[in-house]
């Protein structure tokens, strides 16, 4: 960045907090009785606002606009208990407690790393969005559709923990899918018919990764077969083994909402999360590279 001093342009480097900057030693001289006007535009939140318009504006331009279903960016986290959909279809996510009230994000310890605003879920603490056909990945007609889940978080200890799903475990009906970490530490995915007993799914060979930002995505080709479905961390495709109960004969569309909050039946999902996307297609790895770089850039991570 570079700031005009009385006409002269020198380049700068400091911190910025909240409206103040803040000079680095021996960086930015100045004579004295010389003052500097800080724009308004250089503010905290407008950055925020500006790097999150990036990222949106980034996630358009890498994927099809059409296919983005639902996407979260957990920013609103004051005295308000839902979180916009950025992908123009106006579908909420809801912040909930474990009795499924809906609770301000104030309550979920919200806060920013790097430019990534984020929430806090716990054993009472959650998000769900509310049942819709597009979150369901079949036809209606007993097809199978294509479908891709991303997640953007950082968890502490990985054992057990739920990423997405569409599921009402309390009455252990409507199953269509669970995106989660399994009691073995191992990024897991099952895609279900119905009652939940007949199941395609796969299960990483390695451990997920913990006490960093990550992100975490499952494809699904629509091909009714553990076989089309691949498990990617920080966009590198893993080694995954099927994990199935056949016969399996396609989702049976349910209406269950779709989150971490599978209708109360949560079971403590602990940790940090700033994206999710629901995506209506089979993303490339090529696509996939291209989000973790913008996703985990966003949390001030380090690539390599």
């Amino acid at each position: 960045m570079a700031v005009s001093v009385w006409g002269a342009t020198q380049d700068f480097k400091g911190t910025i907090n909240g409206n103040t900057i803040t000079a680095g030693t021996g960086v930015l001289t100045m004579s004295a009785g010389k003052t500097m006007t800080v724009d308004e535009s250089l503010s905290t939140q407008n950055i925020l606002n500006n790097a999150k318009a990036q990222l949106i504006s980034a996630i358009y331009n890498t994927v099809t606009v059409a296919s983005i279903n639902g996407l979260w960016i957990f920013d609103q986290a004051g005295a308000v208990t839902t979180v916009n959909d950025r992908s123009g279809n106006a579908r909420v996510a809801t912040m909930r407690d474990n009795a499924g009230a809906a609770v301000n994000g104030s309550t979920m310890t919200p806060g920013v790393v790097g430019h990534a605003p984020y929430i806090t879920t716990d054993a009472t603490h959650n998000w769900d969005v509310a049942d819709n056909d597009a979150y369901s990945p079949t036809d209606g007609a007993g097809n199978d559709t294509a479908f891709s889940l991303v997640v953007l978080g950082n968890l502490a200890d990985v054992t057990n923990k739920k990423l997405m799903v569409k599921y009402d475990e309390v009455t252990n009906t409507w199953a269509e899918y669970n995106f989660n970490i399994n009691v073995d530490d191992k990024l897991n995915i099952q895609i279900y018919h119905a009652d939940g007993a007949k199941t395609i799914g796969q299960i990483s060979t390695p451990a997920a990764s913990e006490g960093a930002w990550s992100t975490w995505v499952v494809t699904y080709d629509a091909s009714e077969t553990s076989a089309g479905i691949l498990l990617y961390e920080n966009g590198a495709l893993l080694a995954s083994a099927a994990s199935e109960g056949l016969p399996y004969t396609g989702v049976t569309r349910g209406s269950a909402p779709m989150g971490q909050n599978s209708n109360g039946g949560f079971g403590g999902t602990a940790g940090t999360f700033s994206v999710v996307m629901y995506y209506a297609a089979e993303l490339t790895a090529a696509q996939i590279r291209q989000l973790d770089y913008l996703l985990r850039a966003y949390a001030g991570s380090t690539l390599n």
